[in-house]
């Protein structure tokens, strides 16, 4: 079980992460990855309603089983992974996609690496 801790400015959000080796989604621009959010979760973060207007605002394109489509995605100050059983952080470099209904936050487990 992980926690992924989100910082933009004073503000932050988390969500509970879950490791999915089915995302292998990366910004086409920058070669960054990208975690997908539910936007329930990033309610705090302000301007998270016209993602746009967000730091590094990037329309993301994605494909999955079911079809393809584009996802919003921005550039956080700050994006931290937490292993809840160690304790144990990571400062990861990715980008922040933002789902609706996205209950966890979904990683690749790769950026795990230095855990």
């Amino acid at each position: 079980m992980y926690e992924v801790i989100l910082r933009l400015g004073t503000h932050t959000a988390k969500q509970k992460g879950i490791p999915d080796t089915g995302n292998s989604l990366t910004d086409c621009f920058t070669g960054m990855p990208v975690i997908i959010f539910g936007k329930e979760a990033l309610l705090s973060i302000p301007g998270i309603s016209e993602p746009e207007k967000l730091p590094g605002y990037r329309p993301v394109p994605f494909s999955t089983v079911s079809g393809s489509d584009v996802i919003a995605a921005f550039r956080p100050e700050e994006i931290i992974i937490r292993s809840i059983s160690s304790g144990k952080i990571i400062k990861i470099d990715a980008l922040a996609g933002i789902a609706e209904g996205q209950k966890s936050a979904i990683f690749n487990p790769n950026l795990l690496h230095v855990m």
